[in-house]
């Protein structure tokens, strides 16, 4: 498998409780690849906990 199978399989498994936000996963797998740090801002109760 390759890197791009096993983002979109991760994309795939955290659409299942956040549905929506498909843009932030993709940026938050970069950062974590590149072991680099993410800021998430948003409104409350959009799921930044939950994601992390």
């Amino acid at each position: 498998m390759t890197v791009k199978d096993y983002t979109e399989r991760i994309i795939g498994n955290v659409n299942q409780v956040i549905i929506g936000k498909d843009e932030v996963i993709r940026q938050i797998i970069v950062c974590f690849l590149a072991k680099g740090h993410v800021l998430l801002e948003d409104l409350p109760g959009t799921g930044k906990t939950m994601l992390v």
